[in-house]
């Protein structure tokens, strides 16, 4: 019998790079290259949010999400993205490493995006 893997969903950690803009401030990008993404690895992402909320003449949607993976090698520092099923979140708070009896587990982040 195939073993599944413990979460259904693939997803990347996409870690930036300073570039100039034509005026010589320092941005971060998250574009690859010349940011850097991980190794694919294997996670649950579920939506845990959404709002509209009208600000400056716009109405974006803010939707926050849960995302739970198994990398206990990576190392997140808070300026780092995640992509997974053809979107990108940012990552806000502290990745959360959540163990059992035996030992690591997974690592839960809390996600946001942002559309509109």
């Amino acid at each position: 019998m195939r073993r599944l893997p413990k979460f259904p969903d693939t997803a990347v950690l996409v870690t930036p790079v300073y570039e100039a803009d034509n005026r010589g401030n320092k941005k971060l990008t998250y574009k690859t290259p010349p940011a850097t993404a991980s190794e694919p690895f294997n996670a649950w992402l579920q939506q845990d949010s959404t709002a509209d909320i009208a600000e400056d003449g716009r109405t974006p949607t803010v939707m926050t999400w849960l995302l739970m993976a198994e990398i206990p090698e990576l190392t997140i520092t808070g300026i780092e993205r995640i992509r997974c099923r053809g979107l990108e979140f940012e990552i806000f708070g502290v990745p959360e490493v959540c163990n059992t009896l035996k030992g690591y587990h997974h690592t839960e982040m809390r996600l946001k995006r942002i559309d509109g």
